[in-house]
């Protein structure tokens, strides 16, 4: 477990889908961490991962600084040609999103299984149109 003030990150990979769990805190000391993470999801030079699943449930705190690499997060998904999606945010977490406003601009799913599956879909059918 990530200590108060630091952010625990790992990276997986669901059904062509990035999935990035973040445990602790996600501010200005922290959120490097975050964008490297982020960059090498998307901007790997292949179109690998249909989209971005960012798992919140236990990310305690979120500053501006985090908010904003998450409004980052989710434009470059979308010049990609993907989607990025969220997990429950929490508490402080949910509270930011929600004053600031900005919860809307975000896909928010209970759990992974369900955030795949639509941007999995979303991915189909763009797919399917295409040709």
């Amino acid at each position: 477990m990530a200590p108060s003030n630091a952010l625990d990150l790992s990276v997986g990979e669901v059904r062509q889908c990035a999935v990035i769990t973040l445990v602790g805190r996600l501010d200005h000391t922290t959120v490097d961490t975050f964008k490297t993470s982020i960059d090498e999801a998307l901007n790997s030079g292949a179109p690998l991962y249909k989209g971005v699943v960012i798992d919140l449930t236990k990310l305690s705190f979120m500053s501006s600084a985090g908010l904003r690499m998450l409004l980052a997060a989710r434009r470059t998904a979308l010049e990609a040609g993907g989607r990025l999606c969220l997990i429950r945010p929490q508490g402080a977490v949910q509270e930011v999103l929600d004053v600031s406003n900005l919860g809307g601009l975000f896909l928010v799913f209970e759990n992974t299984s369900d955030a795949v599956a639509a941007l999995v879909d979303t991915s189909a059918r763009r797919d399917a149109a295409a040709t």
